[in-house]
């Protein structure tokens, strides 16, 4: 036989409200409570508007990094991930390059069936580190 698990209920309260003194521990019960419920959902939203809204700082220098490291593949497993499906980065040219990256293996498939894009996408990324560190060759 399984235990019965008991809910926590904020209202009503547990007592009963027949009485004036049952009313007036209901009433002081709502005003303790409300506030209480209050900050739970504004704390809530926030968390959940500050999460959305975060974006990430990276510089030229550490874009160009990952994606060479993830061309020569000797970067950490979670990094190119973090990378491609982390959030926005707030730089809007390192972002438009992440995005780019994010969408080669739509665009350049890779051939053998296995690996992130085709030659023609780690070509892509090999420029923009170029494109990045300011090299032109």
């Amino acid at each position: 036989m399984h235990k019965r698990i008991k809910a926590i209920v904020l209202w009503p309260p547990p007592w009963s409200q027949k009485t004036l003194i049952g009313r007036l521990a209901a009433y002081a019960y709502a005003l303790m409570v409300s506030p209480l419920v209050l900050a739970i959902s504004i704390l809530s939203a926030s968390a959940y508007f500050f999460a959305a809204r975060a974006s990430r700082n990276l510089t030229k220098h550490e874009v160009a990094n990952t994606l060479e490291r993830f061309v020569k593949n000797s970067g950490e497993a979670w990094e190119w991930d973090d990378f491609i499906n982390g959030s926005a980065l707030r730089d809007e040219a390192l972002e438009r390059i992440r995005i780019q990256c994010k969408q080669l293996p739509l665009i350049h498939p890779p051939l053998e069936g296995h690996g992130y894009c085709g030659a023609q996408g780690l070509e892509t990324m090999k420029q923009l580190v170029i494109e990045l560190r300011g090299r032109v060759q």
